[in-house]
Formats: structure tokens, sequence, C-alpha cells
């Protein structure tokens, strides 16, 4: 089994945490606290949470697409060699 590196582990607890944060047991409690404050920054307090935990998903898939070396699609410099095709 690969071990996993110090980035991959950040990227898959960032996404874990984020995908229980917008799930409905959560988004209830946020909902009690939206009901009394229904403006967050001019916005809807809900759609900011929302918004912010999805942009935290995309910003770290992001950032671990660029930095993880595991992920990276230059790991393997095999030339391509064109095959014959039976006829």
């Amino acid at each position: 089994m690969k071990k996993f590196s110090s980035g991959e582990i950040a990227f898959y607890v960032i996404i874990a945490i984020s995908l229980v944060m917008v799930n409905p047991p959560i988004l209830g409690l946020i909902n009690s606290y939206a009901i009394e404050n229904p403006l967050t920054f001019r916005l809807p307090t809900l759609w900011v949470w929302l918004q912010f935990w999805y942009a935290l998903m995309i910003v770290s898939f992001l950032v671990s697409a660029i930095r993880i070396k595991r992920w990276s699609c230059y790991q393997d410099n095999k030339a391509i060699e064109p095959e014959e095709r039976g006829r």
C-alpha cells in the first residue's frame, strides 16, 4: 500500500470536512442562525455558508492538483510510439 503525502492527507481532510459542513444535519444549525441573521455581507447567510465551503473544496482541489507529485501527468516520460494497424 502506498503511503499518502502530507499534501494528500490535507486534501482529503479538507474535502471530508467540507462535505460534512454542507449536509443537512449541519445546515439545520446554520439555518437557525440564518433565521436570526438573514444577511451576511449583504448576502443571504445560508448561501454565503454554502459558497464558502464549495469554494474551499475547489481551491483545495486546484492547489492539490498542482502541488501533489503523484497527481502529476508528467511522471511518465515515456515516448509515444505508433503501432501498426492490422489489415
